[in-house]
């Protein structure tokens, strides 16, 4: 029923949607993270992104530092996509997690894992 179809959430991305993600990397990377870093990411990413839609479909690609986090230097990754695009969207959204993880790969930028650290109170 029409009803039960609207309740369902579903989305209609026909006209177009946004992809976003936080993405980190360690604190050894410092020096360049706010300037070189997320402007690398981006141009490797729209490489990235290319090779499953035209580059036409891509409206706006950004990649900026977002916040120094306890455990990481997080980015912010937001992609809006004409609707034309709407067909490769699962594609897409592995292939931005990918393409971030390629790029840390290629350049030696270490992707941190969430650290706990346990201090022993003195009696």
């Amino acid at each position: 029923r029409t009803e039960e179809f609207i309740g369902s959430g579903a989305e209609n991305i026909s006209r177009g949607y946004r992809l976003s993600s936080t993405f980190g990397i360690d604190y050894g990377h410092q020096a360049e993270c706010t300037q070189k870093i997320p402007a690398m990411m981006r141009d490797e990413l729209r490489s990235v992104i290319t090779e499953l839609i035209p580059d036409e479909y891509i409206q706006k690609l950004v990649v900026e530092f977002e916040e120094a986090a306890s455990s990481s230097l997080n980015y912010t990754v937001v992609v809006d996509l004409d609707g034309r695009a709407a067909r490769a969207r699962s594609r897409l959204e592995r292939a931005v997690q990918r393409g971030l993880v390629e790029s840390c790969n290629r350049h030696g930028w270490v992707i941190p894992f969430q650290q706990v650290t346990l201090h022993k109170a003195s009696a």
